[in-house]
């Protein structure tokens, strides 16, 4: 199906979007954004979504609404400034359940796929890959007291940032938690002009909590993904420097957070 003009869903509306089989899609035909979402809710299931375009959130906008999102993948949206997807604000909260996909996605300024904000809530286990931001946040960037966090065991692979948090980035006064086992693999950001393979950027006065441990596979030395505060060669030590203090060595942590 090929949607021409964004669908409205607002004032208490529930729209679902169930696909009737593993081949149903929804084309936005980059020229337009999808839908657009104001307290109200949307959940889908079992479509394969591409081609939305718009300046943030080019399949999915949001304010003050929930989103559900049920074996729903996300595919080769572009935005021209925000969240490459789902563009969340006011307290909204999106989720995913079962397996998803987040790919080839890019945003101009920040968030990849993925931008929440104004004390907004993701939590999502999925697959993210190949998702470009020209600025932060390769795959999903979180600021503004809004929260991130996964219960599945989600993939962060081969997204980039030119300036910083290759996979995720976590503003001030947001948090992120998780607690499953997590791979990163070829993220990569700039930083300062010069190329780093930095998965997170999380600055002072972000809540962390690791609740089982962090896995990055291990990769030929060429590729080798770095964490904010590891030395090299520290694959699968927590991902902390001065934001979680707490966390000492690798292996896996037991669950805490910090706020400094």
């Amino acid at each position: 199906m090929v949607v021409n003009d964004s669908v409205f869903v607002v004032d208490g509306t529930v729209l679902t979007v169930a696909g009737a089989d593993s081949n149903a899609v929804i084309n936005g035909n980059a020229g337009t954004r999808l839908f657009t979402v104001v307290n109200a809710a949307l959940h889908v299931s079992g479509v394969n979504i591409s081609l939305g375009a718009s300046v943030a959130g080019e399949a999915i906008a949001a304010a003050g609404s929930t989103q559900t999102f049920d074996r729903a993948n996300f595919v080769r949206h572009g935005a021209t400034a925000l969240g490459g997807v789902v563009f969340v604000s006011d307290g909204s909260n999106a989720s995913c359940v079962g397996a998803g996909t987040f790919a080839d996605n890019s945003a101009s300024i920040d968030g990849g796929a993925v931008y929440a904000s104004g004390g907004s809530t993701i939590s999502c286990g999925a697959s993210w890959l190949n998702n470009v931001a020209g600025d932060i946040g390769g795959t999903i960037r979180v600021l503004g007291g809004s929260t991130i966090s996964w219960d599945e065991e989600p993939l962060f692979a081969y997204s980039t940032a030119a300036r910083a948090g290759g996979a995720l980035s976590v503003n001030n006064e947001s948090s992120v938690s998780w607690n499953a086992a997590t791979g990163f693999n070829s993220n990569t950001a700039g930083l300062v002009g010069a190329r780093s393979r930095r998965l997170f950027a999380i600055p002072l006065r972000t809540a962390v909590v690791l609740s089982l441990y962090l896995t990055v596979r291990r990769l030929p030395r060429a590729v080798s993904p770095r964490i904010w505060g590891m030395k090299p060669g520290m694959l699968g030590a927590p991902c902390m420097s001065k934001t979680a203090r707490t966390f000492r060595g690798a292996g896996r942590p037991r669950a805490t957070s910090t706020r400094t």
